[in-house]
């Protein structure tokens, strides 16, 4: 079963257009990038959604205790890639103990 709804045209371009200045710059917020897609802050979801293609495409950091997202371009990116890595495997490690009541819910009443 698939969540992923496909990309519209117009979710594309826009997605390009976000992909090529995050390769041409370092560390931008998000305010930076809606700036420059020209959206205001109503469209913070819509921007969220294309960081989130991007990042299954390309490796993007974006840790929690540092502001922006970048794209990992070189060997000096190297440690922020490992700490995304190691927030990325603490995350997963919540919601597999979190999805486990859901799970025995389920098996009883299914």
């Amino acid at each position: 079963m698939s969540c992923e709804k496909p990309m519209t045209e117009n979710q594309k371009f826009y997605g390009n257009k976000l992909y090529k200045f995050m390769m041409v710059n370092d560390v931008l917020t998000k305010e930076q990038m809606l700036d420059y897609l020209g959206w205001d802050k109503n469209k913070d979801r819509q921007l969220r959604d294309l960081i989130s293609a991007i990042a299954k495409k390309v490796p993007v950091i974006s840790t929690s205790d540092s502001r922006g997202y970048k794209i990992a371009k070189t060997k000096a990116d190297l440690e922020q890639v490992e700490h995304q890595l190691r927030e990325f495997d603490k995350r997963i490690s919540e919601l597999e103990l979190r999805k486990q009541p859901l799970i025995k819910f389920y098996d009883k009443f299914k």
